[in-house]
This record gives C-alpha cells, sequence and structure tokens, in this order.
C-alpha cells in the first residue's frame, strides 16, 4: 500500500500511467489551491489529484482520494472527470501487469464532467469500459447545453446507447418548457461538429432526440399546462404526444380527451376521444377570464 499524506503539502498527484502497466507517484505542491492533472492523451493514463491525502492499495488494484466539500479529490480519464469528497478508483490487471480503469466510487457531492453533459449528485459510480453510470442522492441533475433531467431517486446513462433514466419527481427542461413524470427515459443523439458539420463519434455534446414519460405526466410551457398518463417528446419537431386521461388547459378554458397533441414551439393542440372516454372542451371568454372575482 502507498500512503500518501498531504500534512505540509496543500496538494498531492498521483498519476497512473496504464500503457506501461506501472504507478509512478508525482508531489506537486500549491499555495492556495489544488495542483493541476498533467493533460492525458491517448495512452490510457488516469490522472488522480486530491488536497489531502490518496492511497494506492496496489493487491486491491484501488486506489482512495479523500478531499473535501471546498476542494474535492479528482479523477480524469481522457476527456471525463469525476469529482467529490471521496473517490475510489478501481482497476483491472491483465496478466502482463498492465492496468485498465474499471470503476470510479465518488462519495460527497459528487460530480462528473464529460462530452455527454455534466452530472451532479451526492453519490456516483462511473463505470469506464462501458460508459455508464448511476447517479443517487442530493439534488441529482444532468445538464447538455439545451437541456437538463433531474430527479428525485436515481438518474442513469449509457454513452453507448445514448440513453438515460430518471426515477423519482423526474423533470425534463428546456429554457421555459418542462415536462415531469414519475420516470422519464431519455434518448440522446450527437450534436454535428461545427467546424466540419459532422457527428463527432467519440465526443462532442449531446441533445435530447426523444423521450418517454411514464405516470403522473405533467407539461408546462409557461403558457398552456397538459396532464396526461403517458408521453413521447419528439424534438425534431417539438411535438409532444399524450395518453390517458389527457387535459390540456390554457387560460380560463381546457379540454378533456384520450389522446392529446401539443406542438411546444408553437402551441397548436389537438384532443381525440375514443369508445370510453368522449373529447369534452370548456372554452371561457377572455372577458370572463380578466373579470376579477367579487366580494360577496
Amino acid at each position: 500500500m502507498y500512503n500518501f499524506f498531504a500534512k505540509n503539502r496543500p496538494s498531492i498527484v498521483i498519476s497512473l500511467i496504464l500503457c506501461v502497466g506501472i504507478c509512478l507517484p508525482a508531489y506537486c505542491s500549491s499555495q492556495n489551491k489544488s495542483a493541476p492533472a498533467e493533460k492525458t492523451d491517448a495512452s490510457g493514463e488516469v490522472h488522480v489529484d486530491a488536497p489531502h491525502q490518496i492511497e494506492f492499495l496496489e493487491k486491491e488494484n484501488m486506489c482512495i482520494a479523500r478531499g473535501n466539500e471546498n476542494s474535492p479529490a479528482r479523477a480524469r480519464k481522457g476527456n471525463v472527470t469525476v469529482s467529490a469528497s471521496e473517490l475510489r478508483v478501481y482497476f483491472d490487471q491483465s496478466p502482463d501487469g498492465k492496468r485498465a480503469l474499471r470503476t470510479i466510487e465518488a462519495n460527497g457531492r459528487a460530480a462528473l464532467f464529460g462530452p455527454f453533459g455534466n452530472v451532479t449528485s451526492e453519490k456516483l459510480v462511473y463505470t469506464a469500459k462501458k460508459e455508464e453510470l448511476v447517479a443517487c442522492g442530493g439534488a441529482i441533475s444532468l445538464k447538455t447545453p439545451e437541456y437538463s433531467v433531474t430527479a428525485n431517486n436515481f438518474i442513469k446513462y449509457s454513452n453507448s446507447e445514448l440513453k438515460g433514466t430518471a426515477d423519482g419527481n423526474a423533470i425534463l427542461r428546456h429554457g421555459d418548457k418542462t415536462i415531469s413524470s414519475n420516470v422519464i427515459t431519455v434518448f440522446f443523439e450527437k450534436t454535428a461538429n461545427k467546424t466540419s458539420n459532422k457527428t463527432e463519434p467519440n465526443g462532442g455534446q449531446l441533445a435530447v432526440k426523444r423521450a418517454i414519460a411514464n405516470g403522473n405526466v405533467s407539461m408546462s410551457n409557461g403558457v398552456q399546462n397538459a396532464v396526461g398518463d403517458s408521453a413521447i417528446y419528439e424534438s425534431s419537431n417539438k411535438n409532444l404526444s399524450l395518453k390517458g386521461k389527457v387535459r390540456i388547459s390554457e387560460g380560463g378554458s381546457s379540454g378533456i380527451g384520450h389522446i392529446g397533441k401539443i406542438n411546444l414551439e408553437n402551441g397548436k393542440s389537438s384532443l381525440c376521444g375514443n369508445k370510453k372516454q368522449r373529447v369534452k372542451v370548456i372554452v371561457t371568454p377572455k372577458s370572463l377570464q380578466k373579470r376579477p372575482l367579487q366580494k360577496k
């Protein structure tokens, strides 16, 4: 076991050079902040830095990095960085002695920054080979440049499937538009490179392609409100399709049906019924909507 204590050093850095299968401890000092990790190249290096302590347990093929809320420990491989008050970094070791990153467990104000967005929670587990993460506890969120997803229970994301699941009062936000439900499954697509106009296979930012909401669905776009049992949102045409006990309201008017559609861009909506449920619409004139309540 390597045990590195930063008693007289404000920060320490350890780099695991995976391409040759050895561990090289490197010490760096800084007066007021943690020393930055060195740049990572295509060799597959994993860089871990912490302001307090790093332990490398050689037999267990893992290291523990400790920081705090104000100055967290960090682990970085390629364009993915995980930070938290405590990190546990696990490796797989091949017969020839080379190590490859397996899992990062983050506890205490955990955060992950990568090409697929920024994830924050109290606890987070990132599996490197599958490029999957599970975030739970605290304020759980996944943010892309245009969208954000929050949940109370957990958020799961798979970069190989470009798919995320938010469970427990899940909310998908895009500007002033929100879709909330018990569970929301979000399917992403990678954005095109602005310079070459080509989709980057191993990088680039994510954009929401489709979202499926199940259970206690509600929608608000700043003007209209809608509820239903389930819904599907398509970002290509900005259409939201609702099913179940659907109600769409705007101002003092509302409509009830079995199937409803709303375009979140232009506000156009429609309702359909079925054999068991007819369409009902209540229209309130604007003059009545603006009329103040009379005190009795």
